[in-house]
């Protein structure tokens, strides 16, 4: 709710759930700032990982710069030249 609020796109690992929640808020008639799927494959919820995590929601930013580039939408993020889950 807050993230909705705020206006900022939401980082979970969590995409069985959050997927759903997010294509049933647009079914609704709401709006989010979007929603950024990882794995723990593709960012490992690691302390050692985090400047894995910080790569790739880098180049997810960089490639997609637009303010509202996932406004809506979910997108999995993944380091640099590793393949999406």
């Amino acid at each position: 709710a807050a993230a909705v609020a705020e206006g900022r796109a939401l980082v979970t690992n969590n995409a069985r759930d959050f997927a759903v929640l997010c294509q049933q808020m647009v079914a609704a008639g709401y709006e989010h700032a979007g929603l950024l799927l990882a794995s723990d494959r593709s960012v490992p919820r690691d302390r050692r990982a985090i400047g894995r995590a910080i790569e790739a929601l880098d180049a997810l930013l960089v490639a997609h710069p637009a303010g509202d580039a996932f406004r809506n939408r979910f997108r999995w993020v993944s380091p640099p030249g590793s393949p999406v889950p």
